[in-house]
């Protein structure tokens, strides 16, 4: 009311007015505010100091006149108080004098103390309310009279009626903006007001709205003054909707919010919350509704309502314990995987004191404190939990578990509570210790195994070696891993083969050769074979490589098969000198032994024709016999040393003839069968030939001396790189290396 031009016009010209015709040598009009405070909103005569210390007060902390008079708790029937409630003195200080010296120190004394004597306070009455009050006060002692209190008195009630007035009209115009701002303020925040009243031809008009209600709808302001609310809403609604109406319009009080689905101009179901107020607008009665479209919060209720449900089947569902406590750390849910891996039941569970746990490590509950999250690993001893009966447990034994604790909403010192993971990793720890045992020893293994070994990556880098590895290549460790390509290390002569078989395996060719030879080049260029055998380490596209550096085996063979050639040539010698003394011994055998038999034979043969019937006759035939036996064995013994039938006929001629022969001594069946062309092995050359018939000759006589046998098969056929010669007999045969050793010569010299 202070802040309104007209009325503080009119307070400063009633003042003068008073000023005027009661002849005070001061006057004020002091209006109660909000607050309680009762500064003077005009005044004429009043000094600054005096105002200074007056416009402070407050009914609700001081006490003075004033107060006393505005509050009503002055008493009318006193001689100092008229039946209208106004306080008068002709002497304020006989006043003072007269009161008990209890209450004139509870009392202000401002008037008497600035020397005003003479003082009227009449309250401004409007109905029962004291709106403030007219302050007259001169020095003066006297100058109060029955008429001049009861002209104020009627002038404050005039006042007061005024006042009201002003106020009211301020209140309307202050209502009335409020009112508009609402309709602005719901349109920028898209929420709609629409004012309702019931006319003759129409229920629900809509005579006015905001801004927002045209775009909720989609009809102009137009269409909708001339179309009821009740028009818009959705059939199903329609009726609920309008008996809401009815009662508010009839006054009746109906509580609380309400959603009901409108139907846009395009035929667009839009859902709406709505809430309504009865008032009058205009001298009639109105139903004021406020209305918001709640079209996104239904999305997101279902979009809640949707992650709701993949929450609580996830917290359900999970396989991981999910505990669930409040602010000051007492357990409010756990999931059955939760309760499953404490063995706990839910009743037992609940209210479980997150921070009593003797599992949690003290630096996580610092943590926990502080907002942050903590994660750690811990074994669980369910022989504790029952020892110290932390809860009731159907466990034994221990796990271990990984928990991972987060704090929610946390914002200084409030927490709303904490959320807790729970994983049994007891199978996983396990398999980590056999994991790292088998670590231990594959790298023991690795390290100490006398082959080279390297680890090959997905690129053909070498990643990871041994010592034997550094040993056999002159390569550090640091120079190799993860700088050298395996490929690198082969030498030019087998990098294709190496590629090959590398590309090979990284397609995965079943059939790729593991174990293969290669020439490797040492990081001083020295080049030595190495037996290498690679794998895919299972999982992963990595090999891993191993070799043994087999040059010193190589060298050896080298020179063992050198030496055997060295051998053979030698042998070869000895048997061509051997075939050759055999033809020269047996040529003489034939040549001169047996000629100077004959001639022998026929001197001793002339002598015993000579000698008749004497007794030398006998010795004589002796004689010619025992040349005919001599010249027999030489031509065995020549035959046998290099048979003639050999050098005319060829070999299988001179096979026949010999199974022939050895056939009529032994009486052993020996059949000859060739299923080779005759020129070939006439063909065959003289040197093969021999050596073809020395090997006979050997089997023929180990069939004789050891076999036992009553036939024995001989037969040629063709075979892929020469000629086969086959001797097979029925006898008893022998084990394979189980040969006499003093008979052994003549298989090795077979061989």
């Amino acid at each position: 009311m202070n802040a309104c031009p007209d009325t503080l016009e009119m307070l400063e010209a009633l003042v003068l007015i008073i000023k005027g015709f009661s002849g005070y040598e001061a006057v004020g009009i002091r209006i109660l505010d909000k607050q309680g405070g009762i500064p003077y909103a005009a005044s004429q005569g009043f000094s600054r100091e005096f105002l200074e210390k007056e416009n402070p007060l407050n009914i609700e902390r001081d006490v003075c006149f004033c107060i006393n008079v505005i509050t009503g708790k002055i008493g009318t029937g006193q001689r100092f108080v008229t039946p209208g409630g106004t306080f008068f003195s002709g002497s304020t200080g006989k006043l003072l004098k007269d009161m008990p010296k209890v209450n004139r120190k509870k009392v202000r004394n401002v008037c008497h103390d600035s020397g005003y004597e003479s003082i009227i306070l009449v309250p401004i009455h409007f109905e029962e309310r004291i709106l403030g009050l007219i302050h007259l006060a001169d020095r003066r002692e006297n100058l109060v009279s029955p008429q001049l209190v009861e002209s104020l008195e009627t002038m404050a009630y005039g006042l007061g009626t005024a006042i009201r007035r002003q106020r009211l009209e301020a209140r309307l115009l202050e209502a009335e903006d409020r009112y508009m701002g609402l309709f602005h303020l719901g349109s920028e925040v898209e929420e709609a007001i629409v004012v309702l009243q019931d006319i003759p031809e129409m229920q629900g008009k809509q005579i006015l709205f905001s801004d927002a209600w045209p775009r909720l709808t989609g009809y102009s302001g137009d269409e909708l003054k001339g179309i009821s609310f009740f028009d818009l809403v959705h059939e199903e609604d329609r009726a609920a909707s309008l008996s809401r109406h009815n009662r508010k319009i009839s006054g009746e009080s109906v509580p609380g919010l309400y959603e009901i689905n409108i139907v846009r101009k395009n035929g667009i179901v839009l859902p709406l919350e709505i809430t309504g107020a009865f008032a009058s607008y205009k001298g009639k009665r109105a139903n004021v509704v406020y209305i918001r479209d709640i079209s996104r919060r239904r999305q997101s209720e279902a979009s809640l309502r949707e992650r709701e449900m993949l929450f609580r089947g996830i917290y359900e569902g999970s396989p991981l314990g999910i505990e669930l406590y409040d602010g000051d750390g007492k357990l409010i849910m756990a999931n059955e995987a939760c309760l499953e891996i404490f063995g706990a039941s839910e009743s037992s569970a609940i209210g479980f004191p997150l921070f009593d746990d003797p599992n949690l490590p003290e630096e996580a509950r610092q943590k926990l404190r502080l907002g942050q999250v903590v994660r750690f690993e811990s074994k669980f001893d369910f022989g504790e939990v029952k020892k110290t009966k932390l809860y009731a447990t159907t466990k034994r034994g221990q796990i271990d578990i990984d928990v991972v604790i987060a704090p929610l909403a946390f914002d200084g010192n409030n927490r709303w509570g904490y959320l807790v993971q729970v994983k049994d990793i007891t199978s996983q720890k396990k398999m980590q210790r056999k994991l790292k045992e088998s670590e231990i020893l594959y790298r023991t293994l690795f390290k100490a195994t006398g082959s080279a070994i390297s680890i090959i990556d997905e690129r053909g880098y070498i990643s990871l070696v041994n010592d034997e590895w550094c040993k056999s290549t002159g390569y550090m460790r640091e120079e190799a891993e993860n700088r050298i390509r395996a490929i690198d290390l082969v030498d030019i002569r087998d990098k294709e083969k190496a590629l090959r078989y590398f590309n090979s395996r990284k397609i995965g060719i079943v059939n790729t050769p593991g174990n293969y030879e290669c020439r490797l080049v040492a990081k001083d260029d020295r080049i030595f074979e190495a037996l290498i055998n690679v794998n895919m380490i299972p999982g992963t596209a990595k090999r891993i490589a191993s070799y043994v550096d087999i040059s010193p085996i190589r060298k050896i063979e080298r020179e063992l098969t050198a030496s055997e050639r060295h051998l053979r040539l030698l042998s070869h010698r000895l048997l061509k000198i051997q075939e050759e003394e055999r033809t020269r011994i047996a040529r003489d055998l034939h040549d001169l032994m047996a000629q100077e038999l004959a001639a022998i034979k026929l001197t001793t043969d002339s002598l015993s024709r000579r000698l008749g019937q004497t007794d030398l006759k006998p010795k004589a035939d002796e004689l010619v016999a025992l040349c005919d036996r001599l010249i027999r064995t030489t031509h065995k013994i020549s035959v046998d040393l290099r048979p003639e039938m050999l050098d005319r006929l060829g070999l299988f001629k001179a096979v026949q003839w010999y199974a022939e022969s050895f056939e009529r001594q032994t009486g052993i069946s020996c059949p000859v069968e060739s299923k080779v062309p005759e020129i070939n092995l006439i063909n065959l050359g003289n040197d093969k030939a021999i050596a073809i018939f020395r090997i006979f000759q050997e089997a023929m006589t180990n069939v004789l001396r050891h076999a036992r046998a009553s036939e024995v098969q001989i037969c040629f056929t063709a075979a892929k790189t020469g000629l086969s010669l086959r001797i097979k007999d029925d006898g008893i045969g022998m084990k394979p290396g189980k040969t006499d050793s003093r008979e052994g010569i003549g298989l090795l010299g077979m061989r």
